[in-house]
């Protein structure tokens, strides 16, 4: 996925996660391919937010809407054990399964 494909919501993300946090993120961002939406074939793109400072990432389709789960870190403020690189390659693995028919 291009960086560009990332929806930064909270603007300074960088700040709250760090700069080594970051910069894994960027790069495992490059490293990960979304398919289309699974309802409408539209573009999916991957969401970086807060909810109430604590990180979050989801992968959402830029047509529809639909998305997957957002994935908590749980944040560094609360001993959180997981990072932003690790949820947004879960949600796009979440993102990417298809139903065998």
């Amino acid at each position: 996925m291009n960086i560009s494909a990332i929806k930064f919501e909270t603007p300074d993300i960088r700040d709250i996660i760090g700069d080594e946090e970051y910069n894994d993120l960027l790069a495992t961002a490059e490293g990960l391919t979304l398919s289309g939406c699974p309802f409408c074939g539209g573009e999916a793109t991957a969401r970086i937010g807060t909810t109430w400072t604590i990180p979050t990432v989801s992968v959402f389709c830029t047509s529809c809407g639909c998305m997957t789960p957002r994935g908590w870190t749980g944040g560094k403020i609360n001993g959180g054990t997981y990072s932003l690189p690790e949820k947004l390659t879960e949600s796009a693995a979440i993102w990417n399964r298809r139903a065998e028919i």
